[in-house]
């Protein structure tokens, strides 16, 4: 949840203030590594491997997770956004 936060603070066109007391997060140079995992994604064997490892046999976090590929999806290359669907 919270690396799907940076993610999304990272692709706002629009600055906006944190809520409450909460230090801002750091978003710099979150896009390139995001950019670099999702890259890594596009071989099925390593989505596959993802997805067990956070979901495993439990589906409950699979809306999670797609919560999670939906936020990362537009900050990766053309060629792995098929791995994150």
């Amino acid at each position: 949840e919270q690396m799907s936060q940076l993610i999304a603070l990272a692709s706002a066109d629009e600055d906006s203030a944190p809520d409450g007391d909460a230090p801002a997060p750091m978003i710099e140079g979150y896009r390139e590594l995001v950019a670099e995992f999702g890259a890594e994604l596009a071989a099925p064997h390593l989505a596959e491997v993802l997805v067990a490892e956070t979901v495993g046999r439990n589906p409950d976090g699979a809306a999670t997770l797609g919560f999670f590929a939906e936020t990362l999806e537009p900050q990766v290359p053309r060629r792995a956004r098929v791995a994150f669907r």
